[in-house]
């Protein structure tokens, strides 16, 4: 089966005009620490892409015709700045629009979280999980979109199915406005068959690379990371305070609000 036709299934019951820009958010999870740190320091990542389906089938067709493999991954990748994962990087900053990026230390979530909110919730994967959604759901808001969103994750990832329940927690319970831009359950998929998970596998992995490894030695962002982070999206990195505001909230059935930094067209900023 062609790649593209992965992304078409997931849009093919919508009219035309729907399928051209409902947009498909890709997400990968990873965690790590540098080798010689503590558990401390690590930090779990959750990173992707917010593109419509055509974009993505292109992206599809792109990396086929690169001739890259489908079993490619980050993880398993032999020389992590190669020609593949370059080309990966190209094909990716050409067809991605927005970026989607939260980052949670782990010795945040080990001090401030663990085993202070209800245990089917507490997980860091959760954590970010929630700052994501919300925050791709605002995004939208400010970008002046009126579509809802799929979320798309490799079934093989750090993120499982307890994402469904997490879901709908998080819809239930979000603001209207928020709300809205919620479209369905958690999409599960093999990165091999739905290729532009691959793009947020390469995306979280650079983050936490560079947190892990490269930050501790002062070195600069790899060119990869930094043009990825040149795109428009949000980030969110989850600080100490808002944990502990978070952890509050959670107790008494609210959402808090989410805290991040967009990155928008000039304009755009600001818009409510």
């Amino acid at each position: 089966m062609a790649a593209r036709e992965e992304i078409e299934r997931l849009v093919c019951g919508f009219p035309e005009a729907v399928r051209n820009r409902r947009p498909l958010v890709v997400l990968g999870a990873v965690d790590g620490y540098a080798d010689d740190s503590s558990e401390k320091d690590g930090v779990y990542v959750l990173a992707g892409w917010v593109s419509n389906a055509p974009d993505w089938s292109q992206f599809s067709d792109a990396y086929e015709k690169a001739g890259l493999p489908r079993n490619f991954h980050m993880k398993t990748a032999r020389r992590k700045r190669g020609r593949r994962v370059r080309k990966l990087a190209e094909l990716t900053q050409k067809y991605a629009t927005y970026r989607v990026d939260c980052v949670l230390h782990c010795g945040n979530y080990n001090n401030i979280v663990k085993g202070k909110i209800r245990p089917e919730l507490d997980s860091p994967y959760f954590v970010l999980f929630y700052q994501v959604i919300l925050a791709t759901a605002r995004l939208l808001d400010l970008l002046g979109s009126d579509d809802t969103v799929d979320w798309i994750f490799d079934e093989q990832g750090k993120i499982g199915l307890d994402a469904n329940s997490w879901y709908w927690f998080i819809k239930e319970n979000a603001p209207p406005n928020l709300k809205r831009r919620l479209g369905s359950s958690p999409i599960f998929r093999d990165d091999e068959d739905l290729l532009a998970l691959k793009a947020a596998d390469l995306f979280a992995w650079q983050i936490r690379r560079h947190i892990a490894y490269e930050q501790p030695k002062a070195e600069p962002l790899s060119n990869i990371l930094y043009s990825f982070l040149g795109k428009y999206g949000v980030s969110g990195v989850m600080t100490g305070p808002y944990l502990t505001e978070f952890v509050q909230a959670l107790n008494k059935g609210l959402l808090l609000k989410v805290d991040c930094s967009f990155f928008l067209p000039k304009g755009i900023a600001g818009r409510s």
